[in-house]
């Protein structure tokens, strides 16, 4: 996987343009496997708890 901070950027980025846009389900539908995957890496993998508590 790439780089959290990254990964932050990229949900960050395509929640701008849930939010600006009006999109189709299948964007909608991404965006929520995107973050769903992005949650569970964070959980699994980061051990900062100031992280983890905005995560979950």
């Amino acid at each position: 996987m790439r780089p959290v901070s990254r990964q932050i950027k990229d949900i960050l980025a395509q929640a701008e343009i849930i939010i600006q846009d009006k999109p189709n389900i299948v964007a909608i539908e991404n965006f929520a496997k995107y973050s769903t995957a992005l949650k569970t890496y964070l959980i699994t993998n980061i051990d900062d708890t100031f992280i983890l508590d905005q995560v979950k």
